[in-house]
């Protein structure tokens, strides 16, 4: 996993509401194919 994936599971692992771990997931899923999607996903659980 990359420093980034890293650092983004450690953010969301420190709200463990139901919601946002399924959005991790989600965002883990297609970060390779979508890596600007992810950011704007982080960038919506900030």
């Amino acid at each position: 996993m990359s420093k980034f994936s890293y650092r983004l599971a450690s953010y969301c692992g420190r709200d463990l509401s139901g919601a946002r771990d399924k959005l991790l997931v989600e965002a883990l899923k297609t970060q390779k194919s979508q890596p600007e999607n992810l950011i704007k996903i982080v960038n919506a659980l900030n």
